[in-house]
């Protein structure tokens, strides 16, 4: 699916594990490329891939993209930061 998105694939990663735990083996790969500047885009199956928990996925975006790095996915599209921050919000009001 990344190829058809038009993204060379050059890893590729898939974690076990339950959407409370962030971390899995595979985020922190994602993390550590995107920190030595290896990685420009996180390609991911859907937002509730990365984790269940709103909140640490606003922080895990922010750290991506600090790095420069954008979130995709097949389904969604590009993961802003931004929506899902807006979903939080309105979770909490």
């Amino acid at each position: 699916m990344p190829r058809q998105m038009g993204f060379e694939v050059v890893g590729a990663s898939e974690d076990l594990g339950g959407g409370m735990d962030y971390d899995r083996a595979g985020l922190k790969d994602a993390m550590a490329a995107a920190k030595a500047g290896k990685l420009d885009a996180l390609i991911v199956h859907s937002v509730n891939r990365i984790g269940r928990d709103t909140a640490k996925i606003v922080d895990f975006l922010r750290q991506l993209n600090g790095c420069g790095v954008k979130v995709y996915s097949p389904l969604e599209g590009e993961i802003s930061v931004e929506r899902q921050a807006e979903f939080l919000s309105q979770l909490l009001s």
